[in-house]
């Protein structure tokens, strides 16, 4: 028996939690790393007192040396936790990726081009996290200047329920 944990963002209470049931069933506990807080949010500015972002490092030093072993999204990653002293041969390293038997260009001339008035111009696509730490004025920028040259649009798809599309 496993137990599998992906932190959530907001979340300090969880790791213990985890450490709790994996110690009560006698289980190992791993955990996924996507995403390397405090140190992103420090990084884009979201947070700026040096005295919560050491609580938030000591929490992140906590995931990562309870858990028996943790998955982390890019080599990246692994570098930095064992950087903080964690084992390397504690960490794997599992990337995002895609099947591309599964996903394959559509024709140029398609029902979604039709459908939103794309033919004739240039489609580039971001699929992908909208975010402090992406930079997307400088996607926005561009795109201004390539509409400018009238063979460009530019719509935005969010998932997100506070998201706003254009």
């Amino acid at each position: 028996m496993w137990t599998w944990w992906c932190p959530p963002r907001r979340s300090s209470s969880a790791g213990s939690l985890a450490t709790f049931v994996s110690r009560r069933l006698g289980c190992p506990w791993v955990v996924e790393i996507r995403d390397l807080w405090p140190e992103s949010i420090h990084a884009v500015g979201a947070v700026r007192g040096r005295g919560v972002i050491g609580l938030l490092e000591r929490i992140e030093l906590f995931l990562y040396q309870k858990p028996h072993h943790i998955v982390a999204l890019t080599p990246a990653f692994k570098r930095h936790m064992v950087a903080k002293g964690i084992p390397a041969a504690k960490i794997d390293i599992v990337t995002n990726g895609a099947d591309l038997e599964q996903f394959q260009p559509l024709p140029k001339m398609n029902g979604f081009r039709e459908r939103h008035n794309l033919n004739g111009k240039f489609v580039a696509s971001y699929v992908g996290t909208h975010g402090m730490a992406h930079s997307l004025r400088t996607v926005l920028q561009a795109a201004k200047l390539l509409e400018a040259q009238r063979r460009f649009s530019s719509c935005w798809w969010a998932t997100e329920p506070s998201a706003r599309t254009c």
